[in-house]
């Protein structure tokens, strides 16, 4: 309950770090530091399984709705993003913007 916002860039957590390739690896921690009604904004590609949505049980279990799930936020537009190997995503139409916010 310490920051208001939190920002992922497509997020990934290898399998040898205990990674499941769900979003659930990283959220009940991003939740913890987030304050209640802050947001956890999470910009993914289609090739990243960490941008796909828990069930909404899971979601709930954590304390966080969902505000957005769809295109890139306009705040990060102009922003650079890498794939695991740290080449360049040239496709910004392949990214989108998750916005999360702790209910609880």
């Amino acid at each position: 309950n310490s920051v208001r916002e939190i920002v992922a860039s497509n997020p990934f957590i290898p399998k040898g770090a205990g990674g499941t390739f769900s979003m659930m690896d990283f959220l009940p921690e991003a939740t913890r530091v987030v304050e209640p009604g802050g947001k956890i904004f999470i910009n993914t590609n289609s090739a990243n399984p960490y941008g796909k949505l828990p069930s909404a049980a899971d979601l709930e279990s954590v304390g966080v709705r969902v505000i957005q799930d769809g295109g890139l936020d306009a705040r990060f537009s102009g922003h650079t993003f890498l794939r695991t190997d740290g080449s360049k995503i040239t496709d910004l139409h392949s990214m989108k913007t998750i916005v999360l916010e702790k209910i609880k």
